[in-house]
């Protein structure tokens, strides 16, 4: 059974990116240059997005639970699941909660951002900052316990790429597609620790 949970954090990374990525290439008027992924959440398919946020979420909840019961016990047993429960919450979050249109998506939004944002937008600007910076945690976390069972090379890799999702996160960067590949990547590290429990507990 736990095998059997620990794959939804083998699918939870690919399935929110692959269809996020396909409505930023699709959907008329999306500027992947200009436009955060929460903006898809706006317009005529914005349901499409709103889904992808529940439902990514939804699975790295499962997770979270699976990660509990194959670490337990030992490092990271506690703040591991925890963290990447922060994650699905934030994502559930992030769904219940669409962003405000700006920056002129959909057709319609304001040029820039809004002049008033919100009750759902002020929680959506929130909500999956706090979940994406519980999945860096978790990350960190599980490094901690590949390095207790010696398993060095995989531990360094994933600090690694901990750090530089966190870096290519922070607002300080011209473009949104930075952010975009800080969550593509650490949705696709989660793939590969999903894997590797799947295998053998580190």
């Amino acid at each position: 059974m736990t095998r059997a949970l620990l794959f939804a954090g083998v699918i939870a990374g690919p399935l929110f990116v692959i269809v996020a990525l396909v409505q930023m290439l699709t959907r008329p008027g999306f500027d992947i240059l200009r436009h955060p992924v929460s903006l898809l959440s706006n317009g005529d398919f914005g349901a499409v997005q709103i889904a992808n946020f529940l439902v990514t979420g939804l699975l790295f909840l499962v997770f979270a639970l699976a990660v509990r019961r194959r670490l337990t016990p030992g490092a990271a047993s506690v703040w591991a699941p925890i963290m990447f429960a922060v994650c699905g919450a934030g994502l559930i979050a992030g769904g219940l909660f669409s962003a405000d249109p700006a920056y002129g998506f959909p057709s319609g939004a304001p040029d820039g951002r809004p002049d008033t944002m919100s009750l759902a937008g002020t929680i959506h600007a929130f909500s999956p900052t706090i979940g994406f910076t519980g999945l860096v945690i978790a990350l960190a976390v599980v490094a901690g316990r590949f390095w207790n069972q010696d398993q060095r090379p995989l531990a360094v890799t994933t600090w690694i790429v901990s750090a530089i999702t966190l870096a290519l996160s922070l607002p300080v960067w011209p473009s949104v597609v930075t952010i975009f590949i800080a969550i593509a990547l650490g949705f696709a590290w989660t793939t590969v620790i999903a894997l590797r429990l799947t295998r053998t507990e580190p």
